[in-house]
């Protein structure tokens, strides 16, 4: 059992996370840096953070998340949780983006392969058209 230890006595007041990134992100941090608590506008290397950390931090994130983060994003600027979660959530597809993906999935996925053969044949066609005119 890995010991932990209290939150730095910090000049940020503790904030709790208030979505389910910055929420990931404070667990993560807690589980890297072994501390008992992780507020969402704790800065990394205020709570003892240093560069491996910050990459197994990353690494993880990556793994979770389907966005482009660099080591800048934590070695830069203010690395916070909140931070970190609000450059996650401006690159995660929304709702709407998803439920269309989903939708032209499953229409591709209905398709037979006799319907894929002509809808291939036709767009062809349209290419070799705009090609010859």
């Amino acid at each position: 059992i890995r010991k932990t230890h209290p939150r730095p006595n910090l000049e940020t007041p503790y904030r709790k996370p208030s979505n389910d990134i910055e929420d990931y992100i404070c667990t993560l941090w807690e589980e890297l840096l072994r501390l008992e608590q992780v507020g969402a506008d704790d800065s990394f290397f205020d709570l003892g953070g240093q560069s491996l950390l910050a990459i197994q931090a990353i690494n993880r994130l990556r793994q979770r998340y389907p966005v482009q983060l660099d080591m800048r994003e934590l070695l830069e600027g203010t690395p916070t949780p909140a931070n970190i979660a609000d450059n996650i959530q401006q690159q995660l597809p929304d709702s709407n983006e998803i439920n269309q993906l989903n939708k032209i999935i499953e229409e591709v996925e209905s398709l037979s392969d006799e319907d894929v053969m002509a809808m291939l044949e036709e767009e062809a066609k349209t290419e070799k058209d705009k090609v010859n005119s």
